[in-house]
């Protein structure tokens, strides 16, 4: 299969030939940017085909902001190839200099507070919650940036800095990154790590600077985070938070017994770790045995990401800790459900149309927000199945809707589940299968109780009152 790739052409005719092929670059669905050379520009309804002189490739590339060639068809391609590289070189020394200029700014904290959040197009899940962030700041009477690249741009440092030095941030928020580098001293970061991020266990040092807060989903990331050097006194435990204008008991409709699932098939995610790894029989067989009897533990499955690194079968170790034993679970949990005749299944979202036990009950995707409520408040149960962590976006709202999240449980798991009452929980098929009669002991509305964005806020505010005394008070 040959390479997509953003392409550099000296006519306008050959760019518009391959732009018409709408090809796509994963692994967030971006549009091949095809960039064309020319006496002039020419207007089309193609954004991804893209008028750069050769005369003009520098300057109008720090205009652009979009990704840069990486194939060059064009006589002239070493020429072409030097300006960009000149181009990559000027950036550097205006970042450089960017980030001179905001290690000087000094803030007002009595003015109104200014909070930055950067998303990158195509991480929807995140790009989600950080639209439920920048809504419920702008509620609450702070003023926000919420900045998003789109799918033929950049998300990159250079950006970013641009965007601290015009809007001089009070605080930052990040899901899973790091923005905290390319601050002044008097700006506040506050990092949410809701995922095992790579940066977390590779040999990368994460700064903490006076002003920089960390907050954790799990125990697991926590005592990564320790490990990083990262102090106590900056680690803030944080759950998943609700959308409260979406996930919301609705009364008028009709709750069936029945049973779904809304989530992908990991194993069928595009140019992904785990489509990587899909067709490892070897290692998914060895999984699939300790967690068909239930006797995988984090030691268990850490012995055996060490023994197949050691093989070079696997890249890294949380490949087959967080992704490939991720993924199993996922996947034979949904089998499970779809196995029984107990009760109706309903099965939504992407990969699961090509899984032989499960294409009978696949009902498609759902866009995210009323349809997914909806979903939820027409089943009496949702399926919870993840081996790192009780606490994910679906049993909050699945709760809020009243459907009766049923939890996967493991011994992989580490963290403190403080819902035991409020789900039904299982460790194999037998227990699953004996949930699906069954309520627990209290009402699962309790789960979200103070789990809301509000309060997630509220303890950020907090932490800048006890280290800015001259915060304006709302």
């Amino acid at each position: 299969m040959c390479k997509i790739e953003d392409t550099y052409f000296d006519s306008f005719e050959k760019a518009l030939e391959l732009v018409k092929e709408k090809n796509i670059i994963p692994p967030y669905s971006q549009l091949q940017i095809c960039y064309y050379d020319g006496e002039k520009e020419i207007e089309t309804e193609y954004k991804n085909l893209i008028y750069l002189p050769y005369k003009k490739i520098i300057e109008r590339l720090f205009t652009l902001n979009t990704r840069l060639p990486t194939k060059i068809l064009a006589i002239n391609r070493v020429e072409i190839q030097k300006k960009l590289e000149l181009f990559q070189i000027e950036k550097n020394l205006r970042h450089n200099n960017l980030k001179k200029k905001i290690k000087d700014i000094k803030l007002d904290f009595k003015e109104p507070l200014r909070v930055l959040i950067s998303s990158i197009n195509g991480s929807y899940v995140v790009t989600d919650i950080y639209k439920m962030l920048e809504e419920t700041f702008a509620d609450n009477g702070y003023e926000v940036l919420f900045d998003i690249n789109n799918n033929i741009t950049i998300m990159d440092d250079f950006r970013i800095a641009n965007r601290v030095y015009d809007f001089k941030p009070h605080l930052v928020v990040s899901i899973n990154r790091l923005r905290n580098h390319q601050l002044s001293d008097d700006m506040f970061s506050f990092t949410w790590f809701q995922d095992e991020t790579l940066c977390l266990y590779d040999k990368s040092v994460i700064l903490c600077r006076q002003r920089d807060y960390f907050f954790y989903l799990e125990d697991g990331i926590k005592d990564a985070l320790i490990a990083k050097g990262i102090p106590l006194s900056k680690l803030n435990y944080q759950t998943l938070a609700l959308n409260s204008k979406f996930f919301y008991l609705k009364e008028h409709l009709k709750r069936e017994n029945k049973i779904v699932f809304i989530g992908s098939n990991y194993f069928e995610l595009n140019n992904s770790v785990f489509k990587e790894y899909k067709d490892k029989q070897n290692i998914i067989d060895e999984l699939l045995l300790g967690f068909d009897n239930n006797t995988m533990t984090r030691d268990m499955l850490e012995e055996l990401a060490i023994k197949y690194k050691q093989k070079k079968e696997i890249r890294s170790l949380e490949h087959l800790t967080v992704f490939i034993y991720g993924a199993i679970v996922r996947l034979e949990t949904v089998k499970w459900i779809c196995s029984q005749s107990t009760i109706p299944v309903e099965v939504y979202g992407s990969g699961w149309e090509d899984v032989q036990e499960v294409k009978k009950y696949y009902k498609g995707t759902l866009e995210y927000g009323p349809s997914i409520s909806d979903a939820y408040n027409k089943a009496k149960y949702c399926l919870v199945a993840n081996p790192q962590t009780y606490y994910q976006q679906r049993i909050f709202e699945s709760s809020a809707c009243g459907a009766i999240p049923i939890v996967y449980e493991s011994l992989t798991m580490t963290e403190q589940f403080y819902h035991r009452d409020n789900v039904l929980l299982f460790h194999d098929k037998k227990s699953l299968y004996e949930c699906l009669d069954q309520e627990p002991i209290a009402s699962p509305f309790k789960i979200v109780e103070n789990s809301n964005y509000d309060a997630f806020i509220n303890k950020i505010i907090s932490l800048i009152k006890e280290n800015s005394i001259n915060l304006r008070e709302k």
